[in-house]
């Protein structure tokens, strides 16, 4: 099963595709249906029907489900849906369904011990709706090989960007260069620390180049965490923004472009259930522990008795060394082991972190005081390097300094009384002493005080719900009343990391179709006056690998009816008016999608400020949807501040945009204006929603 983002389902707010083929044991096609419910509360049947054309869109005719052809058994409730499994059918041979004919279904859904009427449903698939005329049970959803699904077949490529092709990079202007550092990286050896250089200018090189031809679609490791620390981008810093290493949004929107254009797909792995020590979300802990409020989407076991003790030291620690970035203090060591410390020039106005890294892979002499380490830059014995206890990943962590000041007067002063023993400021014992602070403490690989993922030390395990433990725990609090609001408490930051999840996937998916939809939109303007026939030769014309996949496989009639406002299969079209529209616009962008430092991002993505679930039917609904229903998920010590955050969005910047706007329309030519005199937005995607689904 496949997850869907369309929450307009009274049922499921994140649904699955319901059918899935599969063969039997026989090696005959049957379907799998399968429907997410609460069947302590309702019992649950499956309506088929078949279907017919009209004009190139699918209508419903009969429904089928209440015969079986083997059983010649009437059914008024159609066909029950098993518990906690999927129900398997033969429609050919139950039905006279052939393989490929197309067919209709939906979902009953009868409310147990009652005698009050089913309602229906869908699910994630193609939908029908007629619902709208007042039939309240006329919708369905559709399956046929000739409108589109996600799964598209053929070969795959799985790529690290990292690594692939890095001959290629991008300029400072997106434009696609030689590597000036591809001799570097040619001869460097792949270890767990350290990075070829490459990025998504490599993949966007073999496609123009036709390397790629053979494969349908394109799989790569993350590209939406923020994460520019590892080669991989697995340790989630920000799910909202792109690891940066790996290219920007224009770069991402150029590569879409492409894949488009010869038909591909691009499937990003996503590691949702963890963050990395470096996470926007992990990193406020650190600053300001139970204070934070992202204290309980980690499972951490609690702050009060110690700090927690991030492993980050692998066995090998004889090159482990640190530095300091913009601090207002430098530390020097004296031959006797003391430590002497003078003030100088930092930009109070940005933290100070501490960075730990290997000696042995970076030119010291290279390095700015005021920048962190994005890479290690020398190449290194194959033979040196092998697991992640032989070298230091580059971690950075924003630091108090003078916390740091006051670790290193204390080391000072054990040297003066250990002659014998002297630790060295920069050295690994000296390291581990100094990067102690109130909430975190740096140390060997070894888990302590947080749940990390699959016993990896760097990487924080996200709550999603209350685990065993938890539960175990509240019984500890006597008092019930105080039990319940910590129980309500764990619960609401389970629903909270949910959905930075879900909003996470629908910012990408909704970026993506945007990206193709405007893609099409320009290559299609200037055709609000053309007939259907004109658009369809228009569309074929371009259909040559460069603009349009060479395959398209759009008819005359699929034009023709999206022309006409009958291309129903994708949802009906938003209801919005102008001011709305531009609100709602501004309302998608998430803020904690916005390339700020990580303190403000950190601050702005929590829900003080962003929209954040408090209850499960409110998961992935939009800040827009939510500032029309007044904000019920806005817990009350926070609503002073969000509102005047949304004050930002329906003034400031909704008044800005529509200047914005305005100033467009007035100086663009007649074929490139965004809406036309009377406010009405050219609503372009009317005109491209056959040619993003046809594949």
């Amino acid at each position: 099963m496949k997850v869907d983002l369309n929450l307009n389902n009274l049922v499921n707010k994140v649904k699955f595709t319901g059918y899935k083929p599969v063969k039997s044991e026989h090696g005959e096609r049957e379907f799998e249906f399968n429907y997410v419910y609460d069947d302590d509360k309702y019992d649950c049947y499956l309506e088929l029907f078949s279907v017919d054309t009209k004009d190139g869109n699918y209508i419903i005719t009969d429904i089928i489900s209440n015969f079986d052809s083997k059983k010649s058994n009437d059914s008024e409730k159609g066909i029950k849906l098993e518990k906690g499994k999927a129900t398997r059918i033969d429609l050919a041979d139950k039905f006279g369904i052939a393989p490929n004919e197309p067919f209709a279904y939906h979902y009953k859904l009868y409310p147990k011990d009652t005698h009050e009427a089913p309602f229906y449903a869908v699910d994630a698939g193609n939908v029908v709706n007629n619902a709208h005329e007042g039939k309240e049970y006329d919708i369905y959803n559709i399956v046929t090989d000739r409108v589109s699904t996600a799964s598209k077949g053929g070969a795959m490529k799985l790529i690290l960007p990292d690594s692939n092709n890095v001959a290629w990079v991008y300029d400072d202007k997106n434009n696609i260069v030689k590597n000036p550092d591809y001799d570097r990286a040619k001869h460097t050896i792949k270890t767990v620390v350290n990075k070829i250089g490459g990025s998504l200018a490599g993949i966007e090189k073999d496609l123009e180049n036709h390397k790629l031809d053979e494969f349908s679609r394109i799989i790569t490791t993350p590209l939406f965490t923020d994460d520019s620390v590892s080669s991989h981008a697995y340790w989630n810093k920000n799910c909202f923004q792109m690891a940066h290493s790996l290219g920007n949004i224009n770069n991402y929107t150029s590569l879409q472009k492409k894949l488009f254009a010869q038909g591909k797909n691009l499937v990003s792995d996503g590691a949702y259930v963890n963050e990395g020590l470096e996470g926007v979300h992990f990193q406020h802990i650190l600053k300001w522990g139970e204070d934070s409020p992202y204290f309980y989407w980690i499972k951490i076991s609690g702050l009060k008795s110690s700090p927690l003790s991030l492993g980050v030291f692998g066995k090998d620690t004889k090159h482990v060394t640190h530095r300091l970035v913009n601090s207002p203090y430098e530390f020097i060591q004296n031959p006797d082991g003391t430590i002497k410390v003078k003030s100088k020039k930092y930009d109070s106005t940005k933290p100070t972190y501490l960075q730990i890294y290997d000696d042995r892979l970076v030119n010291v002499e290279n390095l700015n005081d005021k920048e962190l380490i994005k890479a290690y830059d020398k190449l290194q014995d194959k033979l040196e390097i092998n697991s992640h206890n032989d070298s230091v990943v580059p971690y950075s962590f924003r630091i108090n300094p003078e916390i740091y000041k006051k670790n290193a007067i204390a080391l000072s002063e054990y040297n003066k009384s250990h002659k014998n023993d002297v630790v060295g400021l920069k050295s690994y014992k000296g390291t581990k002493a100094l990067a102690q602070f109130e909430y975190f403490g740096l140390d060997g690989k070894h888990e302590s005080g947080f749940e990390t993922w699959d016993a990896n030390t760097d990487i924080a395990k996200l709550n999603f719900v209350p685990s065993y433990a938890d539960i175990q725990n509240l019984k500890n609090i006597l008092n019930p009343v105080e039990r319940k609001e910590k129980l309500q408490l764990f619960e609401r930051k389970n629903i909270e990391v949910q959905d930075y999840a879900i909003s996470s996937g629908k910012f990408w998916s909704k970026k993506t179709n945007d990206i193709l939809n405007l893609n099409v939109a320009q290559h299609l303007r200037n055709i609000s006056d053309k007939s259907p026939d004109e658009i369809y030769n228009l569309i074929k014309k371009q259909s040559n690998g460069e603009i349009f996949p060479k395959d398209l496989d759009v008819t005359e009639n699929v034009v023709k009816n999206v022309v006409n406002g009958d291309y129903n299969l994708k949802g009906a079209d938003t209801d919005d008016n102008y001011d709305d529209a531009v609100l709602r616009g501004l309302m998608d962008v998430p803020l904690d999608s916005i390339e700020l430092g990580d303190d403000v991002v950190g601050v702005l993505a929590s829900s003080m400020i962003s929209k954040r679930a408090s209850k499960e039917d409110e998961i992935g609904v939009s800040r827009f949807e939510m500032y029309q229903q007044g904000n019920p998920h806005v817990e009350p010590k926070y609503a002073k501040i969000y509102k005047e955050t949304d004050k930002l969005f329906t003034r400031e910047l909704s008044t800005f945009a529509k200047e914005i706007l305005a100033g467009i329309n007035e100086k663009a030519p007649d074929d490139a204006k965004l809406y036309d005199n009377s406010g009405n937005i050219i609503d372009y995607g009317k005109y491209v929603i056959p040619l993003l689904t046809s594949e």
